[in-house]
């Protein structure tokens, strides 16, 4: 890809498929937010004109596409509203400010140039919403769709530095999307082992994975038992990144379904093609460890990915079995299709053996997350300090997650009369029982947060903003910008 900057005064000998420029409303006249120097006076009266023959109105994301008619290198002008945003300030608009960059680019195909002009401050938001909006590779379309985008700024020392900063972090979303958009029969957990080591190539992390039986003799008989019922053998994938001088551990656990059928407690068939969604935590994880390393940020991070296909069959887990996980604690199965938390609890145990400074899970582990804070919005639960650190994050990253309690009074629910604890306990409450579920294999002191993402971490609805349909690689961001603020510690 050529370089990502451009400057202004570069942008009439730049070639390109179409340009993106902005649309706002000063004292009440549409008018351009262009860089200058670039257009004449003329110039931009004769895009206003033709802007507003087709009914532009400068609203929040409305996209407008003219002939460029010779003013740029490009057929087309693509002009988007920015309503009421500000491109001089940063504050709550940062996602607002993506969103409406991402719906233009995403409109395009081929080489799209993205001339909006911003203060510095304002400059990550642009480039995230102009990548973003590339979406990730689609090798099983006969024509998969290409975007190339280069952003106008000044191409100082420190835009630069800036602009490669989020180059790997989007490119690390994008990593994610592809392997949670994978057909399922492209990618069983083998396939994922393979293409984790395939990524960690010339990284400096080291990859280290344990498959099948193999599973038994470390004690992580849960993760087995998940995908005893599938003839891809289930396994656990760890990546390590330890650079020179760290001094703070961050460990991260991401679920890694990568099909889920319910198992014996089989699913309704309706949308049941989603479920290969059900490994978006370990994707996240695993994505957003090879960015940290990639940025060279100073903080050790440690990510495990338990990986496995829930699937009937003779050999499956059935309901009422008795599981003894890692930690010694057993779990009565009532239901099979509850299995995500089971692979947790073992990857929980095993991650609190070395005693991180924080240890941070994301799954796609309710439905209940859904019902209670939409398809948009995670839930966070777990320590005081430990939520409040991912939140704080999020809130940067521009990733919707809302804090969520642990009621106590929840946890009797799954109690169970022959083991130390069932998997299920009631409808009432699910995403906040589940959680209850993970802290009983969090040891006490172990400084925990558990993110619920089942909503966000797919988008099954129309495309909005930098969002197409498919995978949206949610978390990524937060756990980079989590990484950012370890590294200080």
């Amino acid at each position: 890809m050529p370089r990502l900057l451009v400057g202004a005064s570069s942008v009439s000998l730049t070639t390109s498929d179409a340009v993106v420029v902005a649309i706002h409303v000063v004292d009440g006249t549409l008018d351009l937010a262009t860089p200058s120097p670039w257009w004449t006076r003329r110039q931009r009266r004769q895009a206003l004109a033709a802007f507003a023959v087709l009914g532009a109105t400068g609203a929040e994301g409305e996209v407008v596409t003219i002939p460029s008619e010779g003013l740029v290198r490009a057929p087309v002008i693509v002009g988007v509203g920015l309503g009421s945003l500000q491109l001089d300030s940063s504050g709550g608009d940062s996602e607002r400010l993506r969103g409406v960059i991402g719906a233009a680019v995403r409109s395009q195909r081929g080489r799209v140039l993205v001339a909006v002009p911003a203060a510095h401050v304002c400059l990550p938001a642009i480039v995230d919403g102009s990548l973003l909006a590339r979406g990730p590779s689609q090798p099983w379309r006969s024509r998969p769709p290409q975007r190339q985008v280069r952003v106008v700024a000044e191409p100082n020392a420190a835009s630069q530095r800036l602009a490669r900063e989020r180059e790997a972090v989007c490119d690390a979303v994008a990593l994610a999307q592809s392997w949670v958009d994978a057909p399922s029969n492209f990618l069983g957990p083998d396939e994922f082992r393979l293409a984790v080591m395939a990524s960690a190539v010339g990284s400096p992390v080291s990859v280290h994975t344990v498959e099948g039986d193999d599973l038994l003799t470390l004690g992580l008989r849960a993760v087995h038992a998940v995908g005893r019922g599938s003839q891809r053998a289930p396994c656990l994938i760890r990546v390590d990144y330890d650079p020179p001088g760290s001094t703070y551990h961050l460990t991260l656990v991401g679920k890694g379904v990568v099909f889920d059928a319910g198992g014996i407690s089989m699913k309704r068939t309706d949308g049941m093609w989603l479920m290969k969604a059900d490994m978006a935590g370990a994707a996240a994880v695993v994505a957003a460890t090879l960015a940290i390393a990639k940025l060279g940020l100073r903080v050790r991070v440690t990510a495990f990915a338990p990986t496995a296909e829930n699937l009937p069959s003779g050999s499956a887990l059935v309901p009422g079995t008795v599981v003894r996980t890692f930690s010694g604690r057993t779990v009565e199965v009532l239901d099979t299709d509850a299995e995500g938390r089971l692979l947790l609890a073992d990857a929980l145990a095993l991650a609190a053996q070395e005693c991180p400074d924080l240890l941070v899970d994301l799954a796609t582990l309710t439905g209940s997350q859904r019902v209670a804070l939409g398809p948009f919005t995670a839930g966070v639960m777990g320590d005081d300090a430990a939520c409040s650190m991912v939140c704080d994050a999020a809130a940067v990253a521009g990733e919707s997650m809302w804090r969520m309690p642990l009621d106590p009074r929840l946890r009797p629910r799954l109690d169970s009369g022959v083991a130390d604890i069932a998997n299920i306990g009631g409808a009432q409450g699910g995403m906040l029982i589940a959680g209850s579920f993970l802290r009983d294999f969090v040891p006490e002191g172990q400084l925990w947060a558990h993110i619920d993402m089942a909503g966000p971490a797919y988008h099954d609805d129309e495309p909005r903003g930098y969002l197409g349909r498919g995978a949206t690689g949610f978390g990524v961001r937060t756990i980079v910008e989590l990484a950012k603020v370890c590294s200080s510690s």
